[in-house]
């Protein structure tokens, strides 16, 4: 985008004014003092220390900048109308960028609808050889490998967008690809435009009036400025010149007129160029130096928008604190995308949450035994008591508990269950059966005294690699109309400090299948899974309150 002003692409020197005629003239008010202060005293008091940066003092004197040259390695005209076409936007953040599906497909389709137009002085910015462009893109534009689109009322200066820059490739393109023209008409325009060289205009007698108006519709050609011959004085001329072709007179003034080229969506285009171009330098003058780093230029022009830069990774690995009541506890929730062994399923959407807790039996948080015995044993089946959605647990194998493996851990056990959600409105949701393997155990010495649950998804019944006496027992138990869908989690619980703490960490990644898409399970506003696993922190206090109260009476 083009913000630096020179003379250097204009031809032409501006002669000074003279300092004289720009003096203004004295005024007979100009001996009586104003008593009330003026608008510019006001613009010149300080600004509010809010609206500026910490850092106010202009940035150091380094040279010119490389960072052009050094991200945009262009050699010619062409590199450089090829590099504006490809790298006009970035791809849209997989996630966390604040706007739904129904308007990311709004912006996606208004990006695919914008010509691949570059201003001149765009070009200008990215070759920094002011006489040579001009004479590459002279000599373009009189071979027919680039075409050159003057739009009116945008400027043409060295800081202007209406002239503008398309590859004949890119233009003839756009032509065959219309819709809304016969293909007679496309080879007819083709044509036409093939003759053309250093101008936009084209005769109106080339085309019939039907033939300008299809063109018309479909952005390729515009009739600039027309107004019928007719007198001014005749009050009937004056009733009809809305349209160019309502009488046989007016259709020869079409004929006589001049057409201009045109591409879809200019308009478009160059309004949202002027208002990003406009919206930077805004960006620029909230430092007092109107300078800032390109860092901090990047962080204001990105917004609220995260990213994966280092700024947007450090917070989401810091996680963003939650509240889950009754627990008095903290939530720390995270979430990434990590991609899977297999290339060929994508990527994973794992969310974490973190969660300390005082080991007291009291209100807000459990104690440590209260811990293990929620959470360690009959893990499934204390879950369904404290998960409102889970409504329905099937065990369907079990090995016996090993007391040591390898690697030091302890009290090992390992069974597969199949765990059915119903969410609602039950209407509309149909419930989700997730077939898991659990393992349990007691942490290694060397990782503190804790205990760690992991799941892992297992295949449905119709996989081919499910015993078909398993098969029998997953179909007699399962629910009607239920969907089969993958859940993954690793929960792990550590007994900190002077046995005063009580880490509880957990994270998962799942897919519930059916037409829920994936932004809404990964939305914490539409109730997906990172709100969830917030809200199961609390779900356990409160439940373990609840069966503290019951055993003390």
């Amino acid at each position: 985008m083009p913000l630096r002003i020179t003379s250097a692409p204009v031809s032409g020197v501006k002669k000074r004014k003279n300092p004289a005629s720009a003096r203004p003239r004295a005024s007979p008010f100009a001996t009586h003092a104003r008593r009330k202060p003026t608008t510019s005293s006001c613009s010149d008091s300080p600004k509010p220390q809010s609206s500026v940066v910490e850092n106010q003092s202009p940035l150091p004197d380094v040279g010119v900048s490389h960072y052009i040259p050094q991200t945009a390695r262009v050699e010619n005209v062409v590199q450089a109308l090829e590099y504006v076409r490809d790298s006009m936007f970035e791809d849209l953040p997989a996630s966390r960028g604040g706007m739904n599906s129904t308007r990311i497909a709004e912006v996606l389709n208004f990006r695919r609808s914008l010509p691949p137009l570059a201003s001149v002085a765009h070009v200008h910015t990215l070759l920094d050889a002011p006489t040579k462009v001009e004479k590459e893109i002279l000599e373009l534009v009189n071979t027919g490998r680039v075409r050159r689109l003057i739009v009116s009322g945008r400027g043409n200066d060295a800081a202007g967008l209406g002239d503008c820059l398309v590859l004949a490739e890119d233009w003839e393109r756009l032509v065959k690809d219309s819709g809304a023209l016969d293909p007679s008409l496309k080879e007819k325009f083709l044509e036409v435009l093939s003759q053309m060289r250093n101008t936009s205009a084209v005769p109106g007698r080339l085309f019939s009036p039907p033939e300008y108006m299809s063109l018309a519709s479909s952005g390729l050609m515009s009739l600039r400025n027309f107004t019928p011959t007719s007198s001014a004085g005749n009050s009937a001329s004056r009733t009809n010149q809305g349209s160019p072709l309502d009488t046989g007179g007016h259709r020869l003034n079409f004929h006589a007129a001049t057409l201009f080229l045109s591409l879809p969506n200019t308009g478009p285009y160059l309004g949202v160029l002027g208002a990003g171009r406009a919206h930077l330098l805004s960006l620029l003058r909230r430092s007092i130096s109107n300078e800032v780093p390109l860092t901090l230029l990047r962080d204001r022009w990105d917004g609220a928008v995260e990213t994966n830069r280092s700024f947007s990774v450090a917070k989401r690995v810091r996680g963003e604190p939650r509240t889950s009541t009754p627990s008095t506890a903290k939530v720390q929730l995270s979430t990434s995308i990590v991609p899977t062994a297999d290339i060929r399923q994508g990527k994973e959407f794992w969310a974490c949450r973190t969660s300390v807790h005082q080991n007291a039996p009291v209100h807000g948080t459990a104690s440590w035994d209260e811990f293990r015995s929620g959470l360690r044993e009959n893990h499934v089946e204390n879950e369904m008591e404290y998960t409102p959605s889970v409504t329905a647990i099937e065990r369907l194998l079990t090995w016996p508990i090993e007391g040591k493996v390898e690697g030091g851990w302890g009290d090992v056990e390992m069974q597969v269950n199949m765990i059915t959600h119903t969410f609602h409105p039950a209407p509309l949701i149909r419930p989700r059966t997730f077939i898991v393997l659990a393992i349990s155990a007691t942490l290694p010495d060397v990782l503190g005294n804790g205990f760690m649950t992991t799941q892992l998804p297992l295949a449905g019944p119709d996989h081919d690699s499910i015993p078909s006496s398993l098969r029998e027992k997953i179909i007699h138990a399962v629910p009607q109309n239920t969907i089969f869908a993958s859940y993954a989690s690793v929960e792990q619980v550590i007994l900190q400090g002077n046995a005063e703490r009580i880490e509880w960490r957990m994270a998962t990644t799942s897919d519930a299948g059916g037409a829920i898409p994936q932004w809404v399970q990964r939305s914490w506003t539409m109730g997906g899974v990172p709100k969830a696993i917030v809200a199961d922190v609390g779900l356990f206090i409160a439940w373990t309150s609840r069966r503290r109260a019951s055993t003390s009476i």
